[in-house]
């Protein structure tokens, strides 16, 4: 990796501390801009729809799992990709939080489990046999 790999990362440390001290504008206008990238999930929704194979739902449990252990793993995959906690620490930006918050997580919850669950959902569909996904799996399949 070497000298190169540790000047990326200072640089992309500098950016992110840049944007912080900029504020809560630069600190919410920043992710809207990244957030763009989420809608290429839709261009493998439509492609996969249009070769859809398989019932995405079979099976919904993996057999020899308990469904608890199943929903646990999900409910803590969850709140770690949401990062809900982190609200709280710019309520004090906010104008009417009490509000507002409900708000937008009412829009921001449902539309994030629609960007992990639908392309996964298209994938199993059009792909299938989900036992032999790996690392590669999705670009190695045409």
């Amino acid at each position: 990796m070497g000298w190169k790999h540790y000047l990326v990362s200072l640089l992309i440390i500098a950016v992110i501390a840049w944007i912080n001290v900029r504020g809560i504008q630069m600190v919410g206008a920043v992710p809207r801009c990244w957030n763009c990238s989420c809608f290429c999930g839709r261009a493998l929704c439509v492609i996969a729809a249009t070769k859809w194979q398989h019932n995405p739902f079979t099976p919904l449990v993996p057999p020899h799992v308990p469904s608890f252990q199943v929903f646990g793993a999900g409910l803590a995959l969850v709140v770690a990709l949401f990062r809900l906690r982190a609200v709280s620490s710019v309520a004090e930006e906010v104008e009417n939080p009490q509000r507002n918050y409900p708000i937008a997580l009412a829009i921001v919850v449902p539309l994030s489990m629609a960007t992990y669950f639908l392309p996964t959902m298209f994938s199993l569909a059009a792909l299938g046999d989900w036992q032999k996904w790996h690392t590669g799996y999705f670009p190695a399949r045409r």
